[in-house]
């Protein structure tokens, strides 16, 4: 098993709009930003995704020793990108880095102020 938070800068907790989403990198030719991109799903089988509804951080678990998403091969380590993006303070923005076989992962990321949108 393996298991971490998910991590908010302010930007992303302060944004009522904000969403995260946590992908493969690749799952066996699925690729991040084709039509074909995979949400990981966490032991439940849940896509681990979701709205950040003011939370710094939030709970994630994987089943490494099972998950066979896409063709992904079990009990390997599963590079990922995860990625927010929010409406009045979080731009959008994304991380990458491996999930593995491990508990008391940190997966950060940090979003810029967003300027440019303006809800009329």
């Amino acid at each position: 098993m393996a298991a971490g938070t998910l991590s908010f800068n302010a930007n992303v907790v302060n944004d009522t709009a904000a969403k995260y989403w946590l992908f493969f990198q690749d799952a066996n030719g699925n690729l991040i930003d084709s039509d074909s991109a995979i949400v990981i799903n966490d032991n439940l089988a849940t896509p681990i995704t979701g709205t950040v509804t003011g939370a710094a951080s939030i709970p994630f678990d994987f089943d490494y020793d099972n998950n066979i998403q896409g063709g992904r091969t079990s009990g390997t380590d599963a590079t990922y990108v995860f990625r927010v993006i929010g409406l009045t303070t979080a731009q959008f923005a994304e991380v990458s880095g491996t999930i593995n076989r491990s508990v008391g992962q940190n997966i950060s990321i940090t979003s810029a102020l967003e300027r440019n949108y303006v809800n009329p």
